[in-house]
């Protein structure tokens, strides 16, 4: 009885933990992915009309910025899937566990609501993730096909500069 409830411990404290380190995680990611976006546009601006060389320079380098962010942004909705996963997909644990505490109802009835709220909470999020993905991914391609056209305008009106 005793190693039941355990099992159970250690489940809720698996399951919750994971749910608030996503949680934290999607949070972090929502309040620095426009910072992000924001200042990258607004060093593409200051070099948009520039016909300097240092300014190609510059706009190479947000390019690879921008690549790495979409890279970023793929890496953070491949961990928001595993995370997800982890808490939806342990499920099959969860019911061999209810089986062994199967003694005790009012405790494995209170850890199993426990359990559902975080399983809905991380398909939440996970659902957010994907968003957040997408949209970013989004943005930073604008970003980047905006970034490309300076650098071939910039070529082409180097030529005629004295």
């Amino acid at each position: 009885m005793e190693t039941n409830r355990i099992s159970w411990y250690i489940m809720i404290v698996i399951i919750v933990g994971v749910t608030i380190f996503h949680i934290c995680g999607t949070v972090y990611v929502s309040l620095a992915r426009n910072d992000t976006f924001t200042e990258t546009k607004e060093i593409i601006l200051k070099y948009e009309n520039s016909q300097e060389k240092e300014a190609i320079e510059k706009i190479n380098e947000i390019i690879k910025k921008l690549k790495e962010y979409i890279r970023t942004s793929l890496m953070e909705l491949a961990f928001g899937l595993i995370e997800s996963m982890v808490v939806i997909f342990i499920k099959p644990i969860y019911e061999l566990i209810k089986k062994l505490a199967y003694s005790d109802k009012s405790f494995s009835e209170y850890s199993s609501r426990i359990i559902l709220i975080s399983q809905i909470v991380a398909g939440i999020l996970f659902l957010y993730d994907i968003y957040i993905a997408i949209d970013d991914i989004k943005n930073y391609m604008t970003l980047l096909s905006y970034a490309k056209e300076i650098i071939q305008t910039t070529n082409l009106l180097l030529p005629l500069i004295p």
